[in-house]
Parts: structure tokens; sequence; C-alpha cells
């Protein structure tokens, strides 16, 4: 059975402002290793699915980045661009009925652009185990990552208890809140990776089922797949349904979810605080990091992108800050969920979006 890729690239990458800006996301950033995140991406699938088969999804924003960066291996007509970002659902969903239009149906294999994960081998190996499983049994299964502390940002997965690789999800809960994230710690719950692997033909059926005006759009979309009519079609689609994620749409009602639990470290470098630890331990980003002199002051991380640039500090404690040549943010690091909400006031007052 035909295996594909599709690489969700379409984020703002807004919650690491400012390193991170509508203008250039994160995905298109040297963020680690030693390329651009969407290009680390494209070279650890391409271990487990042929580069002629992975497809990357993004906005219509970020077309000239994608040209400008994405891996030249890629085929332009595999650069999938969305009208606007409107979530998960319709993002996968769209991307599936245009391979399967295209193509035939196969194995859909669904990754992050920005994702950190250590030892690509066992990465190898859970996917192509799971790529097995949805080869032989119509189920739609998620990598599940073991909670280690709790956090508010991810989807929890409750699972059957059982020595066996690939287990039946009992419930999904999305986005708990901090008390319910540490009752599922608790518990034994599993993160949400947001990796996804399924038989094309089982993941339009629960679209079907689901989401049935969305699965009606796209089966009219997939009419159009080899037409020049395409793109309006697409924007017509687009200004009609609403955004929704498939953990909500799908996974939190489908019976069928499996989950395989990653054997591979996995990072989900969602804010500051995660990406400044790591860049602690990085020995070529960590010259930018931490340099600072203070007085009664603790917990403190520090970057910026200016040479030999220097803080001083006088009695805070918990804080982050982020300095480039654009802007510099100071934030408590319990707070860097407002990330999003500062943005938004200052491309308010600025009169331009950054």
């Amino acid at each position: 059975m035909r295996k594909y890729a599709i690489i969700m690239a379409g984020g703002n990458g807004e919650r690491l402002f400012p390193l991170s800006t509508k203008k250039k996301p994160k995905q298109f950033l040297n963020l680690y290793g030693q390329e651009c995140m969407i290009n680390e991406t494209i070279k650890r699938v391409e271990k487990v699915i042929p580069i002629e088969n992975i497809f990357i999804i993004i906005n219509k924003v970020q077309e000239d980045l994608a040209n400008k960066y994405i891996d030249r291996r890629i085929k332009n007509s595999h650069i999938l661009v969305e009208p606007k970002k409107l979530n998960t659902a319709v993002c996968i969903g769209y991307a599936t009925t245009y391979i399967v239009g295209k193509y035939g149906d196969g194995i859909i294999t669904v990754f992050s652009s920005d994702h950190y994960i250590i030892d690509d081998n066992k990465f190898n190996e859970t996917i192509q185990e799971a790529i097995s499983s949805a080869e032989e049994k119509k189920k739609l299964i998620m990598v599940g990552i073991k909670a280690n502390f709790p956090c508010t940002q991810f989807g929890y997965i409750n699972c059957e208890r059982t020595s066996r690789k690939i287990k039946k999800v009992i419930n999904f809960i999305e986005k708990p809140s901090y008390e319910e994230a540490k009752e599922y710690l608790n518990k034994g719950y599993y993160w949400n990776s947001g990796i996804f692997i399924w038989n094309s033909k089982t993941i339009m059926s629960a679209y079907e089922k689901f989401l049935p005006d969305l699965y009606s759009e796209l089966k009219y979309i997939q009419k159009f797949i080899y037409s020049e009519k395409l793109k309006n079609k697409l924007d017509e689609l687009y200004n009609k349904v609403n955004p929704i994620s498939i953990d909500i749409g799908i996974l939190e009602k489908a019976t069928n979810v499996m989950m395989i639990e990653a054997t591979f470290k996995w990072i989900d470098i969602g804010n500051l605080n995660v990406l400044l630890k790591l860049y602690e331990n990085d020995p070529i980003k960590k010259k930018y990091t931490n340099r600072y002199i203070s007085i009664e002051s603790n917990n403190i991380r520090t970057f910026s992108e200016i040479k030999n640039k220097k803080f001083a500090i006088i009695g805070i404690d918990n804080i982050i800050i982020v300095d480039t040549e654009e802007i510099c943010l100071v934030a408590d690091e319990k707070k860097l969920d407002k990330v999003r909400d500062i943005v938004k006031k200052i491309n308010l007052q600025e009169g331009n979006e950054l």
C-alpha cells in the first residue's frame, strides 16, 4: 500500500515571539539542528516515507517563504496552500482529499513541522509499527508521549492498561486546566504528540460520520483537483466551513482510536521557556543565552540575537528576556501563555503585523 506524509507548516509561531513572527514563523527558522525546522522535519520523515510522497501544507501568506526555504526536492505540486488558517481538521482533510484525488488511497501519516525529536531510529521504528497496524486494521492511530509534568497546552490520552505496544484509547481530553493536568499526570495519561497514522479510507469515513458538512465540501473539492478552478473552489470552501481541530472534531468522538507509545524523546517547542532550556545544552545556541548580571534575582533566562549584549537585572525573579534587533520581550515565565495577546496588542498599536 502506498504511503504518504502530510507535514503541517501553516502556523504563525506566535508563542515563540519575538524570535518567531508572522512574517517569518518558527518553521522557517533554524531554531535547532542544521537547517530550518521544516527541513529538519522533512529529513526525519523521509527515512520512513519516500521524499516523492511527502506533502507540505502551508497558508497563503507563507508562499514566498515556502518557495525560499523548503527543501527543493519537494515538488511544487506537493506544497499545498490553504487560503487561510482554519485549524487541523480542515487542513488535514484538504491535504488528504488532494492526495487521494491525485494518487489514490493509501496510508496517511501526519506530522507537525515544529517538533524537536531525539533518536531518529526509534522515531522510525515507532512510525513503521503504526503504519503496519494501520494497513491491517481500520484504526485511527495517534502517537502518545508519556506525560512527565502537568501541561495545559497538550491534549491528553487515556488508554487501556496493557503490555501491547498499540493500545485502545478510552478517551481523549483536549487541553485541560492545570488541576486536571495534575490529575491526568498522576493517572499515567499520555500527551497527544500531534502525530497521526491512518488509512485514507478510514479517516475519510470518520469525516463523513463526525464532520459531515466538511466531508461534503471536501468531496466536492476533489472533483477539481486537476482543474484550474481548484483555487477558486478552495477559496469558497474555506469561506464556508468552520475552524475545528481534528482532536475535537473526530478523535474525541471516534471509537476506533488507538495509541502507540513513543520510544523517542519528543519536545513540542511551544513556548520560549522550553526553547531556552534546549539552548542551554546546545554548544552553538548557548553562546546567546544567559548573558546577564543580577542582584537579588533568581531563575532568570535570557537570549539575545545581538552580539555581546548583556542584561543587568535587579530584584526580579522567574523572568524570561528575549531580545532581537526589532523588539525585546520581558515576561514572567508563568505567563508565557499571554505572548499571543501581547502580539495582538503590538500589532494594534503599531498598525502593522510583526
